[in-house]
């Protein structure tokens, strides 16, 4: 029998994916500020994104 999702241990991918999406908030933001040095506004919020979920995959996932 599979295990119900619950909300205060959710299984492993469902975490990865949920503070993945919460770093990609600071990314954003940090990208945006990036952004006025190097120009490209859309290209840097969009790199910073990636890397803030990336960053926050990588550090869930080493968690296990």
């Amino acid at each position: 029998m599979k295990p119900r999702f619950k909300f205060r241990n959710p299984p492993f991918k469902y975490r990865v994916l949920f503070v993945a999406a919460f770093l990609a908030v600071p990314g954003t933001l940090a990208g945006a500020m990036a952004s006025l040095y190097f120009g490209r506004f859309a290209i840097c919020m969009g790199v910073g994104a990636l890397i803030g979920a990336i960053a926050g995959a990588w550090l869930e996932a080493g968690a296990d």
